[in-house]
């Protein structure tokens, strides 16, 4: 269930795991506006033929700005997604269309890719999470050294 609070803000402020049909429930039929829908169906077409494009593997996503909001009429669609690695590697000439700024002008989707690297080393892993996106990942003490 996705809960708003009076600013019209997610709460509690902390990753969801969420369907499809939730988000669709929650921030397209629950919030009808002139635009919410079209730019719901522009980040389906960015999902499945990103999906498509890197053999259907499983998407995490992390969806943000004025659409993840009450706001009656979000500017754009703002979208992180995760990729493994070694399937990024594979599939690296295919993404550029996914990715800032391409992803805007071809699917109106404020795009973003995050690459997943392998946790052999997790210090670096951390210095990585740290860096780059450390609100998304909670490392344990113990994977680091120091607990």
């Amino acid at each position: 269930m996705i809960i708003f609070n009076s600013k019209g803000h997610l709460v509690p402020n902390l990753n969801m795991q969420v369907d499809l049909e939730t988000i669709e429930q929650a921030f397209v039929q629950n919030l009808k506006s002139g635009n919410r829908e079209e730019l719901f169906q522009k980040y389906i077409s960015y999902s499945e033929q990103l999906k498509s494009g890197l053999g259907n593997v499983r998407l995490l996503q992390w969806i943000d700005g004025s659409f993840a909001t009450k706001k009656p009429e979000p500017r754009d669609f703002d979208l992180v997604t995760f990729i493994d690695y070694d399937t990024a590697k594979r599939h690296n000439k295919d993404l550029k269309d996914f990715k800032y700024p391409n992803s805007l002008s071809i699917f109106g989707i404020d795009g973003y890719i995050v690459l997943e690297y392998p946790r052999i080393m997790p210090i670096i892993h951390c210095i990585l999470a740290t860096g780059l996106i450390g609100w998304m990942f909670s490392i344990k003490q113990e994977e680091i050294g120091m607990g």
